[in-house]
């Protein structure tokens, strides 16, 4: 399971061996396995991103760029990046008196789940979708206690 992380942004400091955890316990948990790419990007970025591909204004927490179809031969499947946006992250955090780590692993969860198929476009889906993201985040801070 190649797991990539880029980091674009400085304004938080990120464990990239701890991110690729998360994901691999992400992937793990949804029985899916593959390549995925996670870049963390500032403000800017994010919202050029969300103008370039979805036509929308101003920046958003995070994006999923699932790949449809496996293409090539005897290759790991490759299933998708996912762009996070560290502001809108630590503001987040800020605001509602969270660590912005946890917000931000909350963000790369909820991507990831997004790739795997996961919708959030009603509220009974985002429900569904936000509290398998809590259950993740429980599973993998527990086996970091370990």
């Amino acid at each position: 399971m190649a797991i990539e992380i880029v980091n674009r942004q400085r304004r938080l400091r990120l464990d990239r061996a701890e991110i690729a955890g998360l994901a691999r316990t992400t992937l793990e948990a949804e029985g899916a396995s593959g390549g995925v790419t996670i870049i963390f990007v500032g403000r800017r970025r994010m919202a050029s991103l969300n103008r370039q591909h979805f036509g929308r204004t101003g920046d958003t927490d995070v994006i999923a760029f699932p790949i449809e179809e496996h293409i090539g031969d005897g290759a790991e499947k490759y299933l998708g990046d996912v762009a996070v946006c560290t502001d809108v992250a630590a503001d987040e955090a800020a605001a509602r008196g969270l660590d912005p780590i946890d917000e931000l692993y909350f963000y790369t969860v909820h991507g990831l789940l997004h790739i795997l198929g996961y919708d959030d476009s009603a509220p009974a889906l985002r429900n569904r979708m936000n509290r398998r993201a809590r259950s993740i985040l429980a599973a993998f801070r527990k086996k970091k206690q370990q």
